[in-house]
């Protein structure tokens, strides 16, 4: 799941994600929320563009992701926009639980709809705690259609895979580049389901 501690010094001019907490007023929802108590910067947001209505969602604002991402898609930021699921670091001694995983979703919910997202990729944990999808390998190939609102929406690993299993992250590279084609081409060669 990629525990977060304590924050690295961010590179002058590196893509990261970035804390509003403080700087914006605390969503209803995160009030309480313990993981949002828990540090002083809290509700972390995406980087790139929305402009093109595609997102990647990876599990936590753990900045290693985007630095694997840009190292292997070094363009992907000038038509995508990369947010994280859990909005707030993780802690070891906060677990994850349903209503943590509910206050992230009614946020991402939000982030998505005010902004017209259209195309999605779930990285990881991301998948489990939006679908339920536990087994990534099974649902690769899979074209989610969401209805209400529509939205195409498919599942990869996580790209800290690249530090445990060579063919996984093999395989995680060639999905994205498969969605990224999909996306700019609208030909979308999955295997369907429907929501």
């Amino acid at each position: 799941m990629g525990i977060i501690g304590k924050r690295h010094k961010v590179e002058a001019n590196k893509p990261h994600f970035s804390s509003t907490g403080g700087v914006v007023t605390t969503p209803k929802v995160c009030v309480n929320c313990p993981l949002r108590l828990a540090y002083d910067d809290w509700l972390y947001k995406g980087i790139g563009t929305k402009m093109m209505n595609k997102i990647i969602i990876v599990p936590n604002p753990n900045d290693e992701y985007i630095d694997i991402i840009l190292n292997e898609f070094p363009d992907i930021l000038e038509d995508t926009y990369i947010t994280p699921f859990i909005k707030c670091k993780e802690s070891d001694t906060i677990p994850l639980d349903n209503k943590i995983i509910k206050r992230c979703l009614h946020i991402l919910s939000l982030e998505c709809r005010f902004d017209g997202i259209a195309d999605i990729m779930i990285l990881g944990d991301a998948a489990r705690y939006t679908f339920g999808i536990d087994n990534i390998s099974v649902a690769l190939n899979k074209l989610i259609i969401a209805q209400k609102p529509k939205r195409r929406c498919c599942v990869n690993y996580d790209p800290l895979v690249k530090y445990k299993d060579t063919n996984k992250f093999n395989t995680f590279k060639e999905y994205l580049t498969k969605w990224i084609y999909a996306t700019k081409t609208k030909i979308f060669d999955y295997d369907l389901q429907i929501l």
